[in-house]
């Protein structure tokens, strides 16, 4: 009666940390075992939309370095990514490699995004009523 599981390689987490709203933050990211933040290096706002639309909001209104939401800690799992902008997640964009860097977490990357309703696993709340904090 032994149970077990066989996960996908696409599963993924993404949070956004130490924003004012839930709707900007701290990109923080788990995906095959690593757990940690994703470098600025080249970040712009074809990256930041992919990270709203996988969150399920809007397109992103603004990108930010660590300045703006602070340092994170643990792994750095992605430097110089590049994003068309119509990626499912932001591993599908082309970057460095897992955990490949020459970044520091004074280089973590943060998004505003846009949005009015949250869905999550097609469920929806206005976001005068979500009250989530990671």
């Amino acid at each position: 009666m032994d149970a077990g599981v066989t996960c996908s390689p696409d599963d993924y987490a993404v949070f956004l940390v130490n924003g004012s709203t839930y709707l900007e933050g701290r990109v923080k990211v788990a995906y095959q075992g690593y757990l940690g933040t994703l470098c600025d290096t080249s970040w712009d706002l074809n990256n930041a939309n992919v990270i709203c639309r996988s969150l399920g909001f809007g397109h992103a209104v603004s990108v930010h370095g660590a300045d703006d939401f602070g340092q994170g800690i643990g792994e750095i799992i992605l430097d110089d990514i590049h994003c068309v902008g119509n990626e499912s997640t932001i591993f599908n964009c082309s970057h460095s490699g897992l955990g490949v860097n020459n970044c520091n977490h004074s280089q973590d990357a943060g998004v505003t995004c846009y949005g009015e309703d949250v869905c999550i696993s097609g469920l929806c709340e206005r976001k005068e009523t979500l009250n989530v904090k990671f």
